[in-house]
């Protein structure tokens, strides 16, 4: 079987598409989880933090993860507010435990009401 290597323009191209996409996503799961604890009637704090904290008192979120947790809110901002291209291959290696951990705790959330 043959290697392809990718030419680094487009190598490049789809870093950056994984790390947008990555920074979509994690505002798309916090928001989504803050709107699933207010139809249940919770306070929410309009923050990914706030949101953490209050899934873990909920039980969406397992002691064991708030850390985790709070790393993708760190690697987003970097991506967004600090872009610093030395850090970027640390990022996109954490976005596969990234995506496991916004899926275990989607499985655990009620679905969001809608009106």
């Amino acid at each position: 079987m043959r290697s392809t290597v990718i030419p680094l323009p487009f190598r490049d191209a789809i870093e950056n598409g994984r790390i947008q996409k990555f920074e979509y996503c994690s505002e798309l799961f916090w928001k989504y989880v803050r709107s699933c604890l207010q139809s249940e009637g919770k306070e929410v704090p309009n923050s990914p933090r706030g949101t953490l904290k209050e899934s873990l008192a909920r039980g969406f979120l397992h002691e064991a993860e708030y850390a985790a947790g709070m790393q993708i809110y760190v690697d987003r901002n970097a991506c967004s507010h600090i872009y610093r291209q030395e850090i970027m291959p640390l990022i996109l290696g954490r976005l596969p435990t990234h995506l496991a951990l916004m899926q275990a705790v989607l499985d655990r959330v009620p679905a969001a009401e809608t009106d």
